[in-house]
């Protein structure tokens, strides 16, 4: 079963796992999120990324858009 991620803060997030009984380690330090990534000679300037369907890129037949190529630097 799937549930939209809609927590206000890190120990709502933790409660509601415990009560799952889901075995999931926590960070309270960040900063790894901020650092700079090299791959295959792109520096990458952090470590968060957004997938494409996350981003709901797309028309409503599902093909790409103006938004995806921006997104993805395909243009």
């Amino acid at each position: 079963m799937s549930k939209k991620f809609n927590y206000h803060s890190l120990e709502e997030l933790q409660r509601e796992v415990c009560q799952e009984n889901i075995e999931l380690d926590f960070l309270e330090n960040t900063d790894v999120l901020n650092q700079n990534l090299m791959i295959n000679n792109h520096q990458i300037p952090n470590r968060l990324a957004i997938q494409s369907m996350e981003g709901c890129d797309s028309d409503e037949q599902g093909s790409l858009v103006e938004l995806t190529f921006r997104r993805l630097y395909l243009k």
